[in-house]
């Protein structure tokens, strides 16, 4: 399929007064264009190489799986820094009302920067790609059609500026907090983390896990481990000692501790380590 659609694939659309006009194209390495129509914004998908899209001075990277919305003006330029396939879309001013609400998230005026994860890459790109079919065979008839598939292609890109924009705001309320884990050791109240975080436990609970992708307790304990493995394969401290200075109980408490995280105990995860150490020539410093 790809064959046939790249033959009745002109670089440009023919026809340039429809409110909604796509493209695709394959562009050659070191080739710079600017974009086509001034009236209205736009919108380049990345499938395939590496581009750029700039103005003056500021310049933005375009990696596959990545998209752009750009504004109708400053009138942006584009460069493909590899061989560069992209599908392309200009469309009114009244599709992007949503996005373009969302504040920008590069230093292009009048850019945003769209990154999707593989599985929406996908499915974005089969949307795009329908829409670009759909256009090719007859726009007038599919009118509707094009329309629907872009205003899905708009929420999921929405969807996934806002929540680019959650993480960072997240970021900047968890940050002080690991503070809190330093040394990692340190009991937790996870009531007065959630405090300081100006949230309820449950709520400070859930949003911890989706930003982490673990509990406050397991991230803790991640660090512990860290901890752990590193004493016991560059230090020369007894079990014992080692169980004092991470804070546990005794040294049974540490050794069943580090097993149930490991899948082995203290000695032999040293044991393990050193012989490796032996075996690979490498010394003992960290």
């Amino acid at each position: 399929m790809e064959n046939s659609i790249k033959k009745r694939i002109p670089e440009y659309p023919q026809i340039l007064s429809s409110s909604i006009v796509f493209g695709h194209f394959i562009m050659k390495s070191d080739r710079k264009w600017s974009k086509l129509l001034l009236d209205r914004p736009g919108i380049l998908l990345s499938v395939r190489g590496e581009g750029e899209i700039f103005y003056r001075n500021d310049i933005l990277e375009i990696n596959p799986g990545e998209a752009v919305v750009y504004s109708a003006l400053p009138k942006h330029l584009f460069h493909a820094v590899s061989e560069w396939e992209c599908y392309w879309c200009h469309l009114p001013e009244e599709f992007l009302a949503e996005l373009t609400s969302c504040p920008e998230n590069t230093h292009v005026p009048g850019v945003w920067l769209v990154h999707f994860g593989q599985q929406s890459r996908e499915r974005i790109l089969a949307e795009f790609r329908e829409c670009y079919l759909l256009y090719l065979e007859s726009k007038e008839q599919f009118a509707p059609g094009i329309s629907g598939l872009l205003k899905v292609i708009l929420r999921r890109m929405v969807n996934e500026l806002n929540i680019s924009e959650r993480e960072n705001a997240l970021s900047q309320v968890f940050e002080p907090l690991l503070q809190e884990l330093n040394p990692p050791w340190k009991k937790l109240n996870l009531t007065e983390l959630a405090r300081m975080c100006k949230m309820s436990r449950a709520t400070f609970f859930r949003h911890f896990r989706e930003f982490y992708g673990c509990t406050p307790i397991q991230y803790r304990d991640n660090i512990l481990i860290f901890h752990a493995k590193h004493l016991l394969v560059y230090s020369a401290l007894r079990i014992t000692e080692i169980s004092d200075r991470m804070g546990f109980p005794d040294q049974f408490y540490f050794c069943k501790f580090f097993r149930a995280k490991t899948g082995c105990s203290p000695s032999r995860f040293r044991m393990q380590m050193r012989n490796m150490k032996t075996a690979f020539g490498c010394d003992d410093e960290e």
